[in-house]
C-alpha cells in the first residue's frame, strides 16, 4: 500500500504525514538539524489542517463569514469585525503554534520552515493563510528595519511561539487610483508639530520614542482590515512624486488607552474566495502612526514585505494545488464507472499525472524562492539579492496560474460532484482565483524579471550558472541524459532570446511576459530534473514526472502526441501517485525544434 489509504477525500488525514514530496523539500532546504526542530510544528499543522481547520474553513465559507461592525450603538467608530468561534479557534491555534514566531528568538528557524507550515495551512484554509502571511510580512520588515524600540515592543506580539495573547499585522498599499501603480498614492502623512508632540505621544501611548504623523487618505484593498498593526505607505508634505516620495509607517488599531485610532473600515469586500478573510476599504482620518522608514526608502522597505508575501503566494498556490490533486486522485481511485475505478482509464491517468507533474514542479519552484530568501538573509550579496528577486517573481508568476488550471482539472475529475460546495474542490477553485493577482499580477512580475537582469544584480547570469549545473548533472546520468540534452537546447535558445532583448530594449516590455513564462518553465523543469537525478539510484519516479513535464511545456511530441506510445503509464501510475519507488521506464526521446536564426 502507498502513503495514504484510498479514502474518498483528504479530510481526516494528516496532510504533512501523507506528503513525502513536502517532507523531502523541507529536509533538503532546512538541513537535518533544523528539520528535526521544525518537525513537531509541521506534524501538528498537518493534523490541524487535515481536520479541524478544514472543517472550520468550510463552515466559515458557507455559513458564518466575517461581519463588519463599524459603529457601536452610540454611533462611535469601533472598527470591529465579528468572526465565528470556530474561525477564532483556528486563528489561536495557528498563531500559537509558532507559525510566525518560529523564525524569531534565540532558536529561530529559517523562513523556509514558516513557508512549510503555510503550505500545509493553505491546503485547508487559504483565507486564514492570508492574515498569517501579512503578519509574517509585517514582522519581517520590523525585524529588519524597525528601530530597536520598535523591535522590542512589537515583534514579541507579532511573533508568538505559544498560545495566548498575540497581535496580527497587515500591509496597506493599494489605493483606488493606483492599484499596481503604488507611486500614484495620495495618502498624506502630516508630521506632528513639535508643540503638539508631547500631547500626541501621551495619546498614542505605545512607544515614547515614536516619530508620529497623522495619516489622511484612503486604502482601497486592505486585507486583514482589523489588524492590530498595519504597515502603511503615505507621502509626507513636500515629498517627491512616485514611490521615492513614500514613507513607511506603523499604524495601530488601538491607541495605548484602548481608544480606536482615527480611521474607519468603510465596508468589507464581497469576494469570490478567501471569504473568511476580512478585506476592507479604509478611510484614514488623522490616524496616528509612527515612522518606520522615511522617504526615499519607505516604499523600498515595504517592497520587502510584498516580496515576502509573493513567496507566500507561491507557497499557497502549491498548497492549494496539492489539495486539489489529492482530492482528484483519491476520488478517481474509489469512484467506479463502466465496471472499473476511474483511475484505470488512460485519459484519467493522464489528467492526474499532469496535475502531479505540474504540482511537483510548482512546489520545487516555490521552495526554491523560499530558500533564496533564506540564503540572502544569511549573506546579503548583490548576487543573492538578485537571485532572491528573480526566483520570487518567477514563482509568484507561475504557481498561481498553474494552481488555477489544476483546480479546474480537479473539478473535471470529480464531475458534477466537484462543482458543488459539499466537495472542497469547488471552494478551492474559488480560493485559487486570487493567486495570480494578489501582490502583483503576471505583468508586474514579468517587469520585475527584467529588472533583475540589470548589472547591479545580474540574476540572468546566476540563472544560467544554475541551469548549466543541472544540465551537467543530468547528462552524466545515462537515464537522464536525453532530458539533460533537451534542457541544454532550451537554455541555448533562451540565452539567445535574452541577448536579443538586451540589444533591443524598446521591445523588452512587449516581450517580458513571454520571456517570464518561458524562464519559469525552464527553471521549474530544471529543479524537478535535479530531484530526479538525486533519486535515480533508487527510483525513476521523478524522472518520469520530469519527462511528462517536458512533454507538456518544453518538448511537445509531434502531432500532439498522436501515435506516441505511453501505454507504460498504466503500470507506473500507482507508484507515481502514491510516492512508491519506480523501476526504470523506457521513456520516448524528447526533441526540441530549433528555429532558424
Amino acid at each position: 500500500m502507498g502513503v495514504h489509504d484510498e479514502r474518498p477525500e483528504g479530510r481526516g488525514q494528516n496532510f504533512f504525514a501523507i506528503d513525502p514530496n513536502l517532507q523531502a523539500h523541507l529536509r533538503r532546504t532546512l538541513g537535518d538539524g533544523d528539520y528535526a526542530r521544525a518537525l513537531p510544528l509541521l506534524e501538528r499543522m498537518g493534523a490541524l489542517s487535515g481536520d479541524a481547520i478544514d472543517r472550520q474553513a468550510e463552515y466559515t465559507d458557507r455559513v458564518a463569514r466575517p461581519v463588519l461592525e463599524t459603529y457601536d450603538r452610540q454611533g462611535n467608530v469601533v472598527n470591529h469585525v465579528r468572526y465565528n468561534p470556530l474561525y477564532e479557534e483556528s486563528v489561536r491555534q495557528v498563531y500559537g503554534l509558532g507559525t510566525i514566531g518560529c523564525n524569531y528568538g534565540p532558536s529561530a528557524l529559517p523562513y523556509s520552515a514558516h513557508f512549510g507550515l503555510l503550505y500545509l495551512l493553505s491546503e485547508s484554509d487559504p483565507g486564514l493563510a492570508c492574515p498569517v502571511t501579512l503578519t509574517a510580512s509585517a514582522a519581517f520588515v520590523i525585524a529588519r528595519h524597525g528601530s530597536e524600540e520598535q523591535r522590542r515592543r512589537y515583534l514579541p506580539q507579532l511573533a508568538v511561539r505559544e498560545e495566548g495573547p498575540f497581535a496580527d499585522g497587515a500591509t496597506w498599499v493599494t489605493e483606488k487610483q493606483g492599484g499596481s501603480d503604488a507611486g500614484a498614492a495620495t495618502t498624506q502623512a502630516v508630521p506632528i508639530a513639535d508643540a503638539d508632540r508631547a500631547a500626541a505621544l501621551a495619546r498614542y501611548g505605545l512607544n515614547p520614542d515614536a516619530q508620529l504623523a497623522s495619516l489622511r487618505g484612503e486604502k482601497w484593498f486592505a486585507s486583514n482590515a482589523d489588524a492590530d498593526f498595519s504597515l502603511v505607505t503615505a507621502r509626507p508634505p513636500g515629498a517627491e512624486a512616485g514611490t521615492r516620495g513614500l514613507a513607511l509607517y506603523l499604524l495601530p488599531r488601538l491607541l495605548g488607552d484602548g481608544a480606536v485610532n482615527a480611521y474607519r473600515i468603510r465596508r468589507l469586500k464581497d469576494k469570490l474566495g478567501t471569504t473568511g478573510l476580512a478585506t476592507g476599504e479604509i478611510d484614514l482620518d488623522g490616524a496616528l502612526a509612527e515612522l518606520v522608514t522615511p522617504s526615499p526608502d519607505g516604499f523600498k522597505h515595504m517592497l520587502e514585505a510584498l516580496e515576502f508575501s509573493r513567496i507566500a503566494n507561491a507557497i499557497a498556490s502549491a498548497g492549494i494545488h496539492r489539495r486539489v490533486f489529492l482530492e482528484a486522485q483519491l476520488y478517481a481511485a474509489q469512484r467506479s464507472a463502466f465496471g472499473q475505478s476511474l483511475d484505470r482509464f488512460p485519459m484519467v491517468q493522464e489528467t492526474i499525472v499532469t496535475m502531479l507533474a505540474e504540482l511537483e514542479a510548482a512546489t520545487a519552484l516555490a521552495f526554491c524562492a523560499a530558500q533564496a530568501l533564506d540564503d540572502y538573509i544569511k549573506d546579503p550579496t548583490p548576487e543573492r539579492h538578485g537571485w532572491h528577486r528573480l526566483t520570487t517573481a518567477l514563482a509568484k508568476y507561475r504557481t498561481g496560474e498553474v494552481a488555477v488550471r489544476n483546480a479546474s482539472r480537479a473539478i473535471e475529475v470529480l464531475g458534477g460532484n466537484g462543482y458543488v460546495e459539499e466537495y472542497v474542490t469547488a471552494r478551492m477553485f474559488r480560493e485559487a482565483q486570487v493567486l495570480p493577482v494578489w501582490e502583483g499580477p503576471a505583468n508586474i512580475q514579468a517587469l520585475e524579471v527584467l529588472r533583475t537582469f540589470a548589472p547591479r544584480w545580474h540574476a540572468d547570469e546566476t540563472l544560467s550558472k544554475r541551469i548549466k549545473e543541472t544540465i551537467d548533472r543530468a547528462e552524466a546520468m545515462p537515464a537522464a541524459r536525453d532530458l539533460g540534452r533537451m534542457l541544454r537546447t532550451q537554455w541555448q535558445m533562451a540565452e539567445q532570446a535574452i541577448g536579443w532583448l538586451r540589444i533591443h530594449p524598446e521591445s523588452q516590455e512587449q516581450h517580458a511576459r513571454r520571456l517570464s513564462d518561458w524562464l519559469a518553465e525552464i527553471l521549474e523543469f530544471a529543479l524537478l530534473l535535479d530531484e530526479a537525478v538525486l533519486e535515480l539510484p533508487t527510483s525513476s519516479r521523478k524522472l518520469v514526472l520530469s519527462w511528462w513535464l517536458a512533454r507538456l511545456h518544453l518538448a511537445p511530441a509531434p502531432l500532439h502526441g498522436l501515435g506516441e506510445d505511453v501505454s507504460w503509464l498504466g503500470a507506473a501510475y500507482s507508484a507515481l501517485v502514491t510516492y512508491l519507488p519506480l523501476d526504470a521506464v523506457a521513456l520516448p526521446a524528447t526533441r526540441v525544434e530549433v528555429p532558424l536564426r
